[in-house]
């Protein structure tokens, strides 16, 4: 009966230890994909004149998501994949650079007109 009990099958609680978690039992974060389309597409639509507030919307909701999944990552990172975790770090890169140039677009327009 012994046998059938696999000690890699327990999650360690005690944060601060290395887990016993084997990679491929990770899994991904939420939303993960979400929040790199949503920041590369706030992105591309922050720079064309027609999806100016589009840009700013998807920017907003990529933040917002991170936040929630950096948080999640911070309680139980023996739960999720590194690779997860690095796409949602880039997402938030990018929807800083998004944010950066929305605001440099204000005082673009503030400045010229």
């Amino acid at each position: 009966m012994e046998e059938l009990i696999d000690s890699n099958s327990f999650l360690d609680t005690n944060e601060g230890q290395k887990s016993n978690t084997p990679e491929s039992e990770k899994w991904d974060l939420p939303y993960t994909s979400s929040i790199y389309y949503k920041s590369i597409f706030g992105l591309i639509s922050t720079l064309s004149i027609v999806g100016f507030m589009a840009g700013l919307y998807l920017m907003n909701i990529a933040f917002k998501r991170s936040q929630e999944m950096l948080r999640d990552y911070e309680k139980s990172p023996h739960k999720y994949t590194a690779s997860s975790f690095k796409r949602v770090k880039i997402g938030r890169k990018i929807a800083w650079i998004t944010l950066s140039i929305w605001i440099g677009e204000i005082l673009a327009y503030l400045l010229l007109f």
